[in-house]
């Protein structure tokens, strides 16, 4: 996702406590100061333990490399929960 309020307004922060919340938000933040350019890997937030709370009915698009095996490997591993 390309801005830090696009990423930020696809979540579904009502499935997860205050402290998950920050720790999303905290990445995010880091993200774009760190790469104000990038768009927000959002695999970021699929990795954590409770990121899947974060995505599951939420709407926002990405990019997926189906020919870097890493890639695929992760996308189907998050796919058998």
């Amino acid at each position: 996702m390309e801005n830090r309020n696009s990423v930020i307004g696809a979540l579904r922060f009502g499935q997860l406590t205050s402290k998950q919340e920050e720790r999303i938000v905290a990445l995010i933040d880091k993200h774009f100061a760190d790469n104000p350019d990038k768009p927000f890997p959002m695999n970021t937030i699929a990795r954590l333990p409770y990121g899947k709370k974060a995505l599951l009915g939420s709407d926002w698009h990405g990019v997926l490399d189906l020919t870097d095996p890493l890639q695929c490997r992760r996308f189907e591993k998050y796919l058998r929960g």
